[in-house]
């Protein structure tokens, strides 16, 4: 459901649609009919209240992502198994820097690229 969220909103931001950290209210009304076109079948309807709220929380999480992998901790991020790359045995590190890791270590953020071109 994220992928299809993250894509939708990446080909209105390759679009220009982006203004300043959101999305103009017509854009918005699209990408709900286009996400509740596509997640009907699964039997998911969203409004645009919730998915702004998601946009808000994937923005905070590639956020947190972003600052993991750019900081010069040396991490990295495989992209094919949607996690950060590093050897487990230094990743409690990680956590005493900030607990918030933890979170995005065991779930990752899927299309990390696509969010980055979006929120940096």
């Amino acid at each position: 459901m994220e992928c299809v969220f993250i894509e939708l909103m990446h080909e209105e931001f390759i679009s220009h649609r982006l203004q300043s950290s959101t999305f103009p209210p017509w854009v918005w009304s699209s990408i709900t009919e286009k996400m509740n076109s596509v997640m009907s079948q699964q039997g998911c309807l969203f409004t645009t209240v919730q998915l702004k709220g998601k946009l808000s929380r994937l923005r905070y999480a590639w956020r947190l992502l972003n600052d993991m992998i750019t900081k010069g901790t040396g991490w990295g991020w495989d992209s094919k198994r949607n996690t950060i790359t590093d050897d487990a045995g230094r990743l409690e590190e990680l956590y005493q820097l900030n607990p918030e890791y933890k979170k995005i270590v065991e779930h990752g953020l899927p299309r990390f690229e696509l969010c980055t071109q979006m929120f940096s």
